[in-house]
């Protein structure tokens, strides 16, 4: 999950319409990304769950790769969940993103920063996670979700 936001996901998106046995959002079981599309999303306290946010660059003639890979080797995402920072996240490599049209672009490249979670390691209630990207390049940002964990046996766990 947290190295193939930019590559198999898009692989699949975009050459698979139809995807057997499985759900369309698949990913919105799994990855909670503290971004808009996630706020208010429930899911289940028995599921592998990964934490993540997506650094993607889009990239030209003018503004190269190589240029993109150093500006995003600067950026730290940082994690807060219920008030506490989470320790030893992960940076995936900086990878072509396989779909730079959803950002009106030729080209873009991406790495991702996060941590995955064990089935019952995020407890069953209301969570609210906040990242702080720190970017000296582009500037700070900071986005915040609310997000819940069901039981066993309702909710996102039927």
């Amino acid at each position: 999950m947290l190295s193939t936001n930019g590559t198999a996901y898009w692989a699949v998106r975009l050459h698979a319409p139809v995807y057997a046995a499985a759900p369309a959002d698949f990913y919105q079981q799994v990855a909670i990304r503290p971004s808009p599309t996630y706020d208010g999303l429930h899911y289940c306290v028995d599921d592998w769950h990964t934490i993540l946010l997506a650094l993607i660059y889009t990239v030209d003639d003018t503004y190269m790769r190589q240029q993109a890979a150093a500006d995003a080797s600067l950026t730290n995402i940082v994690f807060i969940l219920d008030g506490q920072a989470i320790q030893d996240t992960t940076r995936t490599a900086f990878i072509r993103f396989l779909n730079p049209e959803f950002f009106g672009a030729d080209e873009a490249w991406s790495c991702q920063i996060g941590k995955i979670f064990a089935p019952g390691t995020l407890t069953v209630g209301t969570h609210q996670l906040t990242a702080y990207i720190i970017d000296p390049v582009f500037g700070d940002f900071e986005t915040s979700i609310t997000f819940y964990v069901d039981a066993a046996g309702t909710g996102a766990c039927l």
